[in-house]
């Protein structure tokens, strides 16, 4: 308990500094606008006091008054707009002001209302200091006795005898009324500092977690990135090209292509159960490990089962990842492929549209020991374009939340139906950006094309 008071009396450094300044700055501006709006209800209460005498006001005759505070407000008005609120002495002056005018008011109004002293001390407190608060509440408590006083002998005529009447008058009501308003008000302030600064000093630390954890995740993201080919073979059979967009969270697509041997390509394309780095450790090795099979093994059902097996192994997050496996064979455009849970590909037929090859899927890969896959057989022809990707591209949603699904992916890809990989890609992420703009994008964005010339 020693130990969390005296925080509060330390005075703070590194991010939490900062984080008292910027609060501090805000809070003057505050004050300063409750200043402007007190001394502008002083102001509508002479006025009514001038047309409803007695009834408001205990006098009409305050017009002083009110024009010395209508001085002093803009006085301190182009003092604080001057200094842009940054000096510390800044909060001393707008509180000094602030607290005399609603004394001055409390004793005016014909309402007996003390309470309203304690409004000053509450807004004092959130600038979570100790020091401010018990200064805030001494000088309420010496402006609270004194100004009274000075205002009565300003409008009194007998100045010796009104001195000593209500210094006996004033002195006896502090002492039976006020005393335990006052012992209240430092109590108050001293909670409320207290727990504030707390408050404070906690979200600080949370924030200064939630920055090094980002600096992480940014990190990983940018090894995961690496991790993909950013090249892509060249041969004169075909043209290739893919592109992942991750989204702010760290997540598990993956795409490849390899070469097998002269006449056949390896084509992959992924996507990793979860969020985060487990998501992107496990991305990066599941391409190692189906490169690695792929390369030495020559059916891709083959590939994917023993894949399957090496994923499983030691899986307790229980893990998955959907993928799409295919063996071009290059000569003849033929393709054998697996596809474990995954979207289907999207072909160009000979009539120049775009149509999903709705072939039945197996189970997904890392989960299941002893799962079977079967592959299937397909022809490119030639001029003939093969569009594969990840469920970011249909679940890519509006500021309405509404998806943008398969018949509009299938209309982006009509509509660039003439274009090579790299452009036709390119362009579904144009539509797609444009379909979402405003929204926030939570999904990975993974997109694969082969065009066979």
């Amino acid at each position: 308990m020693k130990e969390k008071i005296k925080t509060l009396f330390i005075r703070p450094s590194g991010a939490l500094k900062e984080t008292l300044r910027e609060n501090e700055i805000k809070i003057n501006k505050l004050m300063l606008l409750l200043t402007a709006i007190t001394t502008g209800v002083m102001l509508v209460y002479w006025l009514l006091s001038v047309v409803l005498p007695g009834t408001l006001l205990d006098s009409s005759n305050l017009i002083s008054l009110v024009i010395y505070y209508l001085i002093i407000s803009v006085i301190v008005t182009a003092v604080c707009f001057a200094s842009k609120f940054k000096p510390k002495a800044i909060k001393y002056v707008l509180f000094i002001v602030f607290i005399d005018i609603i004394v001055s008011f409390s004793t005016q109004i014909t309402q007996d209302d003390k309470l309203i002293l304690v409004f000053p001390l509450i807004m004092s407190t959130r600038y979570y200091s100790m020091h401010f608060s018990l200064f805030t509440s001494l000088y309420l408590i010496f402006s609270s006795y004194w100004l009274p006083i000075i205002e009565y002998l300003t409008l009194s005529g007998d100045q010796a005898g009104a001195i000593v009447k209500l210094l006996q008058q004033h002195t006896t009501d502090i002492i039976i009324e006020m005393v335990p308003l006052y012992i209240f008000i430092i109590l108050l302030s001293v909670v409320l500092a207290y727990n504030g600064r707390s408050v404070l000093q906690r979200q600080s630390e949370i924030s200064q977690k939630m920055a090094r954890t980002q600096a992480d995740l940014d990190m990983a993201k940018n090894i995961q990135i690496s991790q993909l080919p950013a090249e892509f073979p060249l041969r004169e059979e075909f043209e290739i090209h893919a592109e992942m967009h991750p989204a702010k969270e760290v997540g598990g697509d993956l795409y490849d292509c390899f070469m097998i041997d002269d006449d056949h390509l390896g084509i992959v394309i992924g996507d990793v159960s979860g969020k985060g780095v487990p998501a992107s450790l496990f991305m990066m090795m599941t391409r190692k490990l189906l490169n690695h099979l792929g390369t030495s093994i020559q059916e891709p059902a083959e590939v994917i089962r023993q894949l399957n097996v090496q994923l499983e192994k030691g899986n307790e997050e229980n893990m998955f990842v959907t993928i799409w496996y295919g063996v071009l064979t290059i000569s003849t455009g033929e393709i054998r492929a697996v596809n474990a849970g995954h979207n289907f590909p999207v072909i160009k037929n000979a009539d120049g549209r775009f149509e999903k090859l709705k072939i039945k899927s197996g189970p997904f890969v890392g989960g299941m020991p002893k799962a079977k896959y079967k592959q299937y057989e397909f022809k490119l022809e030639k001029g003939s374009t093969m569009f594969i990707y990840t469920d970011g591209v249909e679940d890519a949603c509006d500021i309405k939340d509404e998806c943008f699904g398969s018949d509009r992916m299938i209309e982006t890809l009509n509509a660039n139906s003439e274009c090579d990989p790299k452009e036709l890609i390119s362009a579904m992420m144009q539509t797609l950006g444009d379909y979402s703009k405003g929204a926030e994008q939570f999904d990975d964005i993974t997109m694969l094309a082969l065009r066979y010339k």
